[in-house]
């Protein structure tokens, strides 16, 4: 127990052997899928890139002048089969308007280019963003060997560009405040990974944020309403109640791959209402300890970012294995604070459980009905607050970021 508790057995050999060892099976599993597509679909007669899907064949009905047929779940799935195939099952829409006009950029590209430019962007972004926090040659390999990397690249989701807009934001607060609030209001696109961010910079007193942030967010709105018109968003907030009943309440897509309070309840049999009163809850106890740790005007900012990164996972209903990327940037936030300050006890071991996070989630809970994945969540969370309190009680210990 003791090599557990001082995290010994997490040797720079091992940190530096193990990440070439999972990019290599990575690479091998990428390159199974593409040995045994066809065409543009993967064995399971799925798009290439999933979830990605959804986004290109969107983009092309915005490209064709009926963006509101992106929520028209009948009209989306026989776009879907005319561009990959009869056999291709629906990929649903359930973004803002203010995503459309991206997915039509991408929808002027054949589908793999496209596929490739968003997933080189996306992971860009977050390596830029996180090479605020560590330098490159340290946060590269581990990036690439996270399991959420994984997760994301075989998806072609919007991962890399959630946890890269909220870190890079966070982390420009202090020299760039308007240019942060800029990318920190580019989260509209997934609006319940930004249930807690508003407070936090409203804790810390933000203003130059907030305020670019919201001349940002009525700027997009007012564009967004000249290129599409009013009746896309109708059919959007309708999309949205049915995305409610069917994704959230009773998870077409299955609870066992969604990674909240609310899906973990309904996971292991509570009811509807049972759910949502937990995940509130939950929720407002996450934004409630990000408001007083970014209330602390002389605490290490990285332990608020993370603070921030971990409470936006755990505060949203409606979230998957490959959002697990925040907490990716949150561990870079708290090993980056941890080399410089001395790691405290079981956190190395603890945060390479959390690591391995993203891989062990939904094996986990099919095989078990057990939500691992939200365990480790809130593991993370005990581990920055209980950062929090520890730099808190000893004033001093100054951010360099």
């Amino acid at each position: 127990m003791n090599i557990l508790r001082n995290g010994n057995w997490l040797t720079r050999d091992r940190l530096t052997s193990y990440p070439p060892l999972f990019i290599v099976f990575y690479l091998l599993g990428f390159a199974a899928i593409a040995f045994t597509a066809h065409g543009l679909l993967d064995y399971q007669d799925r798009p290439l890139g999933s979830d990605f899907a959804a986004v290109y064949a969107a983009g092309t009905l915005a490209r064709d002048g009926t963006p509101e047929r992106a929520y028209d779940l009948l009209a989306l799935l026989t776009q879907e089969r005319d561009l990959f195939g009869q056999e291709t099952a629906l990929f649903t829409w359930n973004y803002p308007p203010y995503f459309l006009k991206i997915a039509e950029w991408f929808a002027a590209l054949p589908y793999l280019a496209a596929l490739g430019v968003w997933q080189a962007l996306t992971l860009g972004l977050f390596l830029f963003s996180a090479h605020q926090i560590l330098p490159l040659r340290i946060i590269a390999p581990l990036v690439l060997a996270f399991p959420g990397t994984f997760t994301n690249l075989g998806h072609g989701q919007t991962g890399f560009a959630v946890a890269g807009l909220l870190l890079l934001g966070a982390t420009q607060l202090a020299k760039r405040p308007y240019l942060a609030g800029v990318a920190l209001s580019l989260l509209i696109f997934k609006p319940h990974f930004a249930f807690a961010l508003p407070l936090a910079l409203l804790a810390g007193g933000h203003w130059r944020a907030i305020l670019s942030g919201a001349a940002t967010f009525l700027s997009l709105t007012a564009l967004t309403f000249l290129a599409y018109g009013a009746s896309v968003w109708q059919a959007f907030l309708t999309h949205l109640t049915q995305t409610q009943n069917q994704a959230l309440e009773y998870s077409d897509t299955g609870f066992e791959k969604l990674q909240s309070t609310f899906a973990a309840i309904r996971l292991m049999g509570g009811s509807v209402s049972f759910a949502y009163a937990a995940q509130i809850t939950i929720s407002i106890v996450m934004m409630a300890g990000v408001m007083w740790i970014w209330a602390q005007r002389d605490l290490d900012r990285r332990i608020q970012f993370a603070a921030l990164l971990v409470a936006s996972l755990a505060a949203a209903p409606y979230s998957f294995d490959y959002d697990m990327m925040l907490l990716g940037a949150a561990l870079l936030c708290m090993v980056a604070y941890e080399m410089e300050q001395g790691f405290q006890p079981w956190h190395k071991s603890a945060l390479f459980l959390v690591w391995l996070a993203p891989a062990l989630a939904r094996p986990f809970a099919t095989a078990t009905a057990l939500p691992l994945g939200l365990c480790l969540i809130f593991l993370m969370a005990g581990l920055v607050f209980q950062l929090a309190q520890r730099a808190h009680k000893k004033p001093g210990l100054k951010s360099r970021v």
